[in-house]
């Protein structure tokens, strides 16, 4: 129902007002002339002496460089580490919100890195947030399906085609790829006909 909120400078009509009672609703045609009310409550409301409440403080919010310290102090390095975060942080670019959401890193974290990090360093410190947070559930099959489901094939493709910043990476990053999807064994013989007085 509509209420009708008087101005506050005059005290006795702010603490009072009435309640009308319709025999149809409010919403009528307008060629039916007005209604007049069944009953009418008159409600005064008496001056309040109570304790005010209290009003909370927020909650004081740590800072995300202290709350993830360890894991913001590493330095990625492509050419060793089994996720390329440097590579996807530099061309992921304005999209690494939507990647941290399909990361699944908490909403407050990423709120916090938006105010408190700027010139081009989110990228990278969600993606280290992000493998600290999953430890071992942090794969790079875990970032590409991520990076797919956000429309960023393209980072996938360069991923897939070893199209990374040197051949170094490349390299690397296509041997782990192989070792985690294939039964890697070595095996060693040794030839037991060896003449020893050779050695």
């Amino acid at each position: 129902f509509n209420v009708k909120v008087r101005q506050n400078d005059d005290e006795e009509a702010a603490s009072a007002g009435r309640i009308a009672i319709m025999k149809e609703a409010r919403v009528r045609a307008e060629n039916i002339p007005p209604q007049h009310p069944i009953c009418t409550l008159s409600l005064t409301l008496p001056d309040y002496s109570g304790p005010l409440p209290q009003v909370s403080s927020p909650l004081h919010q740590e800072a995300i460089g202290v709350k993830y310290a360890k894991a913001l102090s590493q330095i990625p390095n492509d050419a060793t580490e089994p996720i390329p975060i440097a590579f996807v942080a530099r061309h992921v670019g304005a999209d690494w919100p939507r990647l941290a959401r399909a990361l699944q890193v908490p909403d407050s974290d990423i709120r916090q890195i938006k105010r408190e990090f700027s010139g081009g360093n989110e990228p990278i410190n969600i993606l280290k947030i992000w493998i600290y947070l999953k430890g071992t559930e942090a794969t790079p099959a875990e970032l590409q399906s991520a990076l797919r489901r956000i429309g960023r094939d393209d980072i996938v493709h360069r991923l897939n085609k070893n199209d990374l910043d040197s051949e170094g990476d490349s390299l690397r990053f296509t041997d782990i790829n192989n070792l985690r999807g294939s039964n890697f064994s070595s095996k060693v013989s040794v030839d037991r006909d060896f003449d020893k007085s050779e050695a």
